[in-house]
């Protein structure tokens, strides 16, 4: 292939449209997470160019804060970091919403982040860590990870 080809093909992957999905996350309490937010999206290049919760507008790598829960604070490649103020607390963040475009148009798509906080050692629950799913069915242990899932 010529430089001047593959230069080509290239540049039609980075104009594709992102389209980016909700991304559920339920999670142990009073540890900090991180979680990847472009694993479900399809498209091609992708950058999140803001989040909001509620009506207030981010930019990436600025800090989130829920009073007396913890910070998120999401980066331009899609990583959302979660910092928790104690391990006490148990419930669901207000919904975050993240939009993202392919960085060569104003443009962007949105999606929802939906995060859970599930008591600590709580092994009936699904508890997401690091992109794998543990949880536990008729007295087993499993853990999944995409298509892949393993009985512990």
């Amino acid at each position: 292939m010529r430089p001047r080809e593959k230069r080509r093909v290239l540049n039609c992957f980075a104009q594709s449209k992102p389209i980016p999905l909700n991304d559920t996350i339920k999670i142990e309490s009073g540890a900090p997470y991180s979680y990847t937010l472009f694993r479900n999206d399809k498209g091609g290049y992708k950058i999140v160019t803001s989040f909001k919760v509620g009506t207030k507008s981010y930019l990436p790598n600025q800090t989130a804060t829920f009073p007396n829960i913890g910070t998120v604070k999401i980066d331009s490649f899609g990583y959302l970091l979660f910092k928790p103020f104690s391990d006490t607390f148990t419930g669901n963040l207000p919904v975050i919403r993240y939009i993202i475009n392919n960085g060569l148009d104003g443009s962007g798509n949105g999606a929802n982040i939906y995060i859970s906080i599930v008591k600590q050692g709580n092994s009936e629950k699904v508890i997401y860590k690091q992109g794998v799913i543990l949880y536990k069915e008729n007295g087993s242990l499993f853990a999944q990870c995409g298509d892949l899932t393993l009985k512990a």
